[in-house]
C-alpha cells in the first residue's frame, strides 16, 4: 500500500507543475500570435497608405475653360486656366471679337491659377468670339476660341 500512495503522490506533485508549465507555454503562444496579428495588420495598413499617397502624386495637365454668355446687351467673358503646378506663372490676353472688329480686351496674370471675368456693352442678333492668348512659364500656348450669337 505504501507503493501505491506513493506513486499517487508522485503523481499529484508533478502533474500542477506540468499544468502550470503548459500553462505558461500557452501565454506565450498566444502572446505571440497576438504579436503576430498586430504586425501583419500595421503591415497591411502601411502598404494601403503608400497606395494611396503614390495615386495622389500624378501631375496635372494644363487645363483652360472659357465660357461666353449674354444678358440683353452685356457679355460675360469667363476663362480659367488651371497650371500643372500651383507654382507656374500664367499670364493672359482675352479679347471680344465681333467678326474682325476687336470690342475690348483684357490682361492678366496669375500664378497657379487665373480666373478673369470681364464683361463689355454688344448688340442683340450679332455673333462674338472670344479668344484667349496665354503663356505658362513663359510658353505660349495654343489660343482658346469661343463663339456665341447673342438673341
Amino acid at each position: 500500500m505504501s507503493n501505491k500512495i506513493l506513486s499517487l503522490q508522485r503523481k499529484n506533485i508533478s502533474y500542477p507543475v506540468q499544468k502550470y508549465a503548459s500553462l505558461s507555454y500557452l501565454r506565450e503562444w498566444r502572446e505571440v500570435r497576438l504579436v503576430k496579428k498586430r504586425f501583419f495588420c500595421m503591415s497591411l495598413i502601411l502598404v494601403m497608405l503608400l497606395s494611396v499617397s503614390a495615386h495622389a502624386i500624378q501631375s496635372r495637365s494644363i487645363t483652360s475653360v472659357p465660357h461666353l454668355s449674354f444678358d440683353g446687351n452685356n457679355a460675360s467673358c469667363v476663362i480659367q486656366i488651371v497650371g500643372d503646378k500651383m507654382t507656374d506663372e500664367i499670364s493672359a490676353t482675352m479679347e471680344l471679337r465681333c467678326g474682325s472688329d476687336l470690342i475690348a480686351s483684357w490682361n492678366g496674370s496669375g500664378s497657379g491659377i487665373l480666373k478673369m471675368t470681364k464683361s463689355a456693352a454688344v448688340k442683340k442678333g450679332k455673333t462674338y468670339t472670344m479668344v484667349v492668348n496665354f503663356s505658362v512659364n513663359g510658353t505660349k500656348r495654343s489660343p482658346v476660341t469661343i463663339s456665341a450669337t447673342n438673341n
